[in-house]
């Protein structure tokens, strides 16, 4: 069957350097999407807002580097989109379709979480703004299609993984946001659900090298994280 090997704890490519160990993972029927089906993306209600007063200073200790991990890893997904588009060669129509509702959902989170960061926290924009990205050590994983559907489909898988692991955190500012946060591991499972389909679809006289590609993603955990 098919499978990806997961870093305990790692972002993937917006995180590498985090997991530690690994272990397979099926791919999970349920989130094969329906051909043309689409979810909406729910935002998050103010009604979550007057949580955050309740909060003591422990738990906004443990809170603060989760949102922290989540605005940034969230915000750096743009410098991916902007990465693909430098690159010399063609990528097909289909891809570039789902890239785009992949971006359009990231930026969103984003908004979100900084919206729920800068109410809680001291908060500078112009921090983000100033973030410089780095893909010279990871432009092995950019040689084709295929193996970019492999490494944005191993990192939305990550990314579910991780989201899951701070429900906790989520859940303690309120039903609402532990609600809002489950909504985006669902769109984090959507576009690990697409890539995969694309793979499948279009490439799958190529899924024998899927282990290679992902052995080669697995290598470059180690590196330091440059907001790719």
């Amino acid at each position: 069957g098919d499978h990806l090997y997961l870093p305990r704890g790692c972002r993937g490519p917006r995180g590498w350097g985090i997991g530690r160990g690994s272990r397979p993972v099926q791919s999970p029927g349920c989130l094969r999407p329906a051909p043309g089906a689409r979810r909406e993306g729910v935002e998050l209600p103010a009604s979550v807002e007057p949580h955050f007063a309740r909060l003591d200073d422990a738990a906004r200790a443990a809170l603060q580097p989760v949102l922290w991990d989540d605005v940034v890893s969230e915000y750096d997904a743009r410098f991916f989109s902007a990465h693909l588009r430098t690159l010399d060669w063609p990528l097909s129509e289909r891809f570039w379709e789902v890239e785009a509702e992949w971006a359009r959902d990231e930026e969103r989170h984003f908004t979100q979480f900084a919206r729920v960061t800068e109410r809680l926290f001291p908060f500078d924009r112009a921090v983000l703004e100033k973030r410089c990205p780095d893909f010279g050590p990871l432009e092995e994983l950019f040689g084709d299609e295929f193996a970019i559907l492999c490494l944005g489909a191993y990192d939305e898988l990550v990314t579910v993984q991780a989201y899951r692991k701070n429900l906790v955190y989520y859940d303690s500012l309120g039903l609402e946001m532990g609600r809002y946060a489950r909504s985006v591991i669902a769109d984090e499972a959507w576009h690990y659900a697409r890539f995969l389909e694309i793979l499948r679809s279009q490439h799958a006289q190529e899924m024998a090298r899927a282990p290679e590609v992902v052995a080669r993603i697995r290598r470059c955990e180690g590196i330091s994280y440059a907001a790719t």
